[in-house]
C-alpha cells in the first residue's frame, strides 16, 4: 500500500477528476483525429476541454 504523502504529485490531481484519471495523450489525439472527420464540420471556434469533467464540477 502506498501512502498519500509518498505518491507522486501527478497521482493526486485524478482522485478528483469525476473520471477518476487526467486526460492521457492518446485522449487528445481521438479528439484531433475527430475533428478532421466530416461529422465534426460544424465544430468551428470552440473550446473543447479535456479535462475529465473537471469544469463540470
Amino acid at each position: 500500500m502506498v501512502h498519500s504523502r509518498n505518491r507522486s504529485r501527478a497521482e493526486l490531481p485524478g482522485e478528483k477528476q469525476p473520471s477518476l484519471r487526467m486526460a492521457m495523450p492518446e485522449d487528445v489525439g481521438s479528439l484531433v483525429l475527430w475533428l478532421t472527420y466530416p461529422a465534426a464540420h460544424n465544430v468551428t471556434g470552440a473550446a473543447i476541454p479535456m479535462d475529465g469533467g473537471w469544469t463540470s464540477q
